[in-house]
């Protein structure tokens, strides 16, 4: 193309060249731009062909069937006369080479032998198989979509630019806090504002500790990932078993925050302590493991408002006789044969026969949850100083059931709770979520025990709920 600019010198294939080489670059920084770079190639492809073509004549075959002065037909005609058979060859070998070579595996059905095609039916087949997102996230963005508030800003309207300072969000703007992979999924699916995007917006971290995604979710106390979420407006965040598991290692690289997230740890396997690498206290203690492994059911901000069906068990796998490890999951249905088989690996199992050792499973979790982040309710009330108190409520989804708890020691014959979950429900504005408290909060001390109504104001405005 470039040797062709320079004795033709025409715009159009210069602005094709310039066009070429800046995706080129960008796609050699980042892989991602390489679905960009798909145009580029389809054009630089078709030009390629198109001087092929002008090479073994057919440009000059063009110019006669233009000239000609007869009908359609007889121009059809007097081209095919002037047509050489070494041309027709060449077109021939062309199309064969599209169509046979190289030969490139066709997706096949299981138990089917497979199929070897060329170039232009792999890529056709390829077009037809169209990516996008795994159903949890359909699922859960489309929820977003219909159960969250309105956050004020029109997904369609186009706003212009503002002069001078920041566009001006209204109040109820909110923010939607994921990893920077899904936060066009967010906007275009949930209608939404992600507070990170695919533009590398909003990650954070660095060396200067910036707020965002990275800092957010490798934070390990809620007080450092509140004060991100404040900063950022965030109010829903989506986590997925993916963060919490293989794009766990972009997290704390993006934040800077490189050690202490394995340890060794021994077991005694056929008699003989053997070190295996598992992951630490501190990666246990992070937002995206305390929020979408453990449900948030030990911060007090934080509620689990949806998530998709079907449950996986993440493990390691480490072949005795290989000696490699390597990462192993599997997907039930049903949550109670997901935690059957999770406890049955815990923490570690061991297969005699094939030589390989399941250990350092993580709790069973859906593929998409989504978190709200909110002020919490106050529970105040009396008990006996230095009384342990707890507070628990049992949480409900469509699928299953699990424990919300607190625990404190009473101080000055008082104690406080903040608590995230409403049992009346939801309210006109607020968020209709399908996870949530059937009946009060239960608060023990002692032989004590008492239940507290909390309403959904009380959770969105942080007032107080006094027992008793």
């Amino acid at each position: 193309l470039a040797w062709v600019l320079i004795k033709r010198q025409r715009p159009e294939e210069l602005l094709m060249l310039v066009w070429a080489i800046l995706i080129f670059d960008a796609m050699y920084q980042q892989n991602r731009f390489a679905y960009y770079y798909a145009m580029n190639v389809a054009l630089l492809g078709g030009f390629a062909l198109s001087r092929v073509l002008d090479v073994i004549g057919f440009e000059e075959l063009s110019k006669q069937y233009t000239a000609f002065s007869g009908n359609a037909l007889e121009a059809f005609k007097e081209l095919l006369r002037n047509v050489k058979p070494w041309q027709v060859i060449t077109v021939l070998f062309v199309v064969g080479v599209l169509l046979f070579y190289p030969p490139l595996p066709i997706a096949h059905e299981e138990g089917s032998p497979q199929i070897d095609k060329g170039l232009l039916p792999y890529s056709i087949l390829s077009a037809e198989s169209t990516g996008g997102p795994p159903s949890g996230w359909e699922d859960a963005l489309q929820w977003m979509r219909e159960a969250t508030p309105d956050p004020g800003v029109d997904y369609l309207e186009i706003y212009d630019k503002p002069t001078v300072g920041a566009f001006p969000y209204p109040p109820e703007a909110y923010g939607v806090l994921s990893w920077w992979d899904y936060g066009h999924w967010i906007l275009a699916i949930g209608h939404r504002m992600p507070n990170a995007n695919p533009f590398q917006e909003g990650i954070g971290g660095g060396s200067m500790k910036l707020p965002g995604a990275s800092t957010f979710f490798t934070a390990t106390n809620e007080s450092t990932a509140n004060s991100i979420a404040d900063e950022l407006d965030t109010r829903y965040i989506v986590t997925d078993i993916e963060m919490a598991t293989g794009k766990f290692y972009a997290m704390y690289a993006w934040a800077q925050n490189f050690d202490g997230w394995s340890e060794t740890k021994k077991y005694g396997i056929m008699g003989v302590p053997l070190g295996f690498p598992v992951l630490s206290e501190k990666y246990h203690s992070s937002m995206i493991a305390r929020l979408h492994l453990y449900d948030a059911t030990n911060l007090i901000h934080y509620r689990l408002v949806h998530e998709s069906s079907g449950y996986y068990v993440f493990y390691e796998l480490a072949d005795m006789r290989s000696g490699s490890i390597s990462r192993a999951a599997r997907l039930f249905q049903d949550y109670d044969e997901a935690l059957k088989f999770y406890q049955s690996i815990k923490p570690f199992y061991v297969d005699n026969t094939h030589g390989i050792v399941a250990f350092d499973p993580l709790p069973p979790a859906s593929y998409v949850k989504v978190f709200e982040y909110v002020p919490g309710a106050i529970v105040m009330g009396n008990a006996p100083d230095g009384t342990t108190v707890t507070i628990s409520a049992t949480i409900v989804t469509p699928e299953r059931t699990f424990t919300y708890a607190q625990q404190m020691v009473a101080t000055g014959g008082t104690y406080s709770f903040i608590v995230p979950y409403s049992t009346t429900g939801a309210i006109e504005g607020s968020t209709i979520y399908d996870v949530g408290p059937i009946e009060p909060y239960t608060i023990r001390y002692g032989n004590i025990t008492e239940q507290v109504s909390v309403s959904e104001e009380d959770v969105l405005s942080g007032d107080i709920v006094y027992v008793g």
